[in-house]
């Protein structure tokens, strides 16, 4: 039985998403099943909003400054993009992933290959590449696309940001099982683990 429900807002080109991964993980790995445990979906550029890639220079020295020193010390691989793709995509099959009780494994795997190798998380192919080595079906995945069949998760997701008054990402909203998610403790930022693990406690001990 689940004592804590965990909800992660996040976008795979927002580097600090990459940077509270292992936290989340080890919060994860340390309570089990009685952690549930969902990412949700948040663009930071959907269309027809301009895309990062005519500003990406100007990123370049907060980049180099303060996330590779970080990522260094969690023992992350962390590039400075060639491209900031569209993730409608890549939510999209994360939702489906979430159905199927693979959402983690693909959630860690999408992160890793824009980070670390600078794959294009548009690229249909590449996606479904990363769903079977996910452990989904590869014809499942492709039809995710094809049928637009999570569109609606999405938007769903990133409307329920708004309702709750979610302006960036990361976002860690958590409260006890069942609980209500208007009523959540809310982490902004790339938090460290001993201060989420702080909050979840003190969620635990109120109920």
């Amino acid at each position: 039985m689940h004592a804590v429900e965990i909800d992660v807002w996040s976008d795979y080109v927002c580097p600090f998403c990459c940077l509270v991964g292992p936290a989340v993980e080890r919060i994860q790995a340390e309570f089990g099943d009685r952690l549930r445990l969902r990412w949700r979906a948040f663009e930071l550029r959907p269309e027809p909003q301009p895309s990062l890639d005519e500003q990406r220079e100007r990123f370049r020295g907060l980049f180099d400054r303060g996330i590779v020193p970080r990522a260094r010390e969690l023992g992350l691989v962390m590039r400075f993009p060639e491209r900031h793709p569209r993730t409608r995509r890549a939510h999209e099959l994360s939702a489906f992933a979430r159905t199927q009780g693979r959402a983690g494994a693909l959630h860690g795997l999408l992160m890793r290959e824009f980070w670390e190798h600078g794959r294009d998380l548009g690229e249909v192919d590449l996606l479904v590449e990363l769903a079977v080595r996910a452990g989904l079906e590869a014809d499942d995945a492709r039809a995710v696309f094809a049928m637009q069949s999570q569109v609606e998760e999405v938007l769903a997701d990133e409307t329920e940001a708004v309702h709750l008054g979610l302006s960036g990402v990361p976002a860690i909203l958590v409260r006890p099982a069942k609980g209500l998610i208007t009523e959540a403790e809310v982490i902004e930022g790339a938090q460290p683990y001993e201060m989420i693990r702080a909050v979840i406690d003190t969620v635990l001990d109120r109920h």
